[in-house]
């Protein structure tokens, strides 16, 4: 026995009980509903449909398309309304056709639709909106890229002349290691040929050749400045005086390393996780240190050029303290000292280092310096001015090869 449905009355009203045959709906109507990423979507109507019907889509092979989506709605009348949806490649050109298949009568309704190339010169309205926005919105990005390129030098500069006066940093003998000659004031530091006769203890570095600050910080705002001149290659920063001194170190944030690294010619790397590198446009000759323990800040400054170079922020906890390594020789490129610039160094011009060649009982090795041939200080900066609230967040986190 066919498949029935409920009759309705001229008056629009389905009378209780009465059953009608099979309907055959309207020639399906096809339509283009969108584009996105290279495909057309298109859209196949139909009304006046019982039972539910079927639906098939083709493409210009005759091969199967699939359906994205099928909507069989009722009508007041009792019958079905439909919709069906599919998408074709924006390449596609023949005939895309959608049939319409009531399966209990057998029959079916089919309509094609002609997917052309587009006529030569002619652009659809998204291609128009585009030609128009895009020219506009590449001017509006350069001008935003100039105006910030200039509020950021703007900062650079502002933000080194709020930086704290340069504060007393001297090196600590007992952490450095035995093949590190300081001088007699411990504010210079360079590599040795060979390793000094000096007492091995828990605090002296026996694999990274460094040294660390003897001053410690557990509060405040501290800045100083280090001379590093033509050296090659460097490491310089604040390091935790809870770090490793023994064995193969790897900076990171949990060792708790903090440290700017020349590596070669005009080659910097932020020692984050991972590295950054970067090049500046003035290779500086002294690098300014702040530290701001509060805020978690930690900010590198060329001297040179009163720029900033990076920012490392961490919410820090337990002393920090300077940390200090001039590297190796680099073929004889890098043999010069580190030198912790004071109020008394004014002039640049070359450095004169003198070993004694004598040790001290203390473990260190004098090394003399002209003191009419010492590094220049930085210009005088403002005391007591605080940092920046909106300093931007440097990366996070420092992982670095073993230095």
């Amino acid at each position: 026995m066919p498949l029935l449905r409920p009759c309705q009355s001229i008056s629009g009203l389905v009378q209780p009980g009465s059953l009608c045959s099979p309907v055959l709906g309207s020639d399906p109507y096809i339509h283009m509903k969108g584009y996105n990423a290279g495909w057309i979507q298109l859209v196949c109507r139909s009304v006046g449909w019982f039972p539910q019907p079927w639906a098939q889509w083709r493409d210009p092979e005759g091969r199967r398309l699939l359906s994205l989506s099928e909507d069989h709605t009722l009508d007041a009348t009792g019958l079905f309304r439909t919709a069906v949806s599919s998408r074709i490649r924006d390449n596609t050109l023949g005939n895309v056709s959608c049939t319409i298949r009531n399966m209990v009568l057998g029959r079916e309704k089919t309509t094609a639709m002609l997917i052309e190339a587009p006529s030569p010169g002619m652009l659809s309205s998204s291609a128009v909106a585009l030609a128009v926005v895009l020219p506009v919105l590449g001017l509006l990005i350069t001008v935003g890229i100039c105006l910030i390129w200039k509020q950021k030098r703007s900062r650079e500069k502002l933000l080194y002349e709020q930086v704290m006066e340069v504060v007393a940093v001297t090196l600590d003998p007992d952490t450095a290691h035995p093949k590190l000659i300081l001088s007699e004031d411990r504010r210079c530091v360079k590599l040795g040929d060979r390793k000094q006769p000096v007492p091995d203890n828990p605090q002296r570095f026996d694999f990274v050749v460094s040294v660390l600050g003897f001053e410690y910080f557990t509060a405040g705002c501290h800045y100083w400045e280090v001379y590093v001149g033509d050296k090659t290659k460097w490491i310089l920063g604040v390091c935790s005086e809870s770090v490793s001194r023994k064995g193969k170190v790897t900076a990171s944030p949990a060792n708790g390393h903090w440290l700017l690294r020349q590596s070669r010619g005009n080659e910097y790397q932020a020692l984050t996780s991972p590295q950054t590198s970067f090049r500046l446009k003035e290779p500086p000759r002294c690098v300014g240190i702040f530290l701001d323990y509060e805020a978690g800040i930690i900010s590198f400054y060329n001297v040179t050029d009163k720029s900033h170079i990076f920012t490392f922020t961490h919410s820090f906890s337990g002393p920090l303290r300077p940390f200090f390594e001039p590297c190796l020789h680099d073929g004889g490129k890098n043999i010069a000292p580190l030198i912790i610039c004071s109020e008394l160094q004014k002039s640049e011009d070359s450095l004169v280092p003198k070993p004694e060649g004598k040790g001290h009982a203390n473990g260190d090795v004098s090394l003399k310096v002209n003191p009419s041939l010492l590094p220049p200080q930085a210009p005088e900066l403002p005391p007591g001015m605080s940092w920046p609230s909106d300093l931007g967040p440097a990366l996070q986190g420092l992982k670095a090869p073993s230095f």
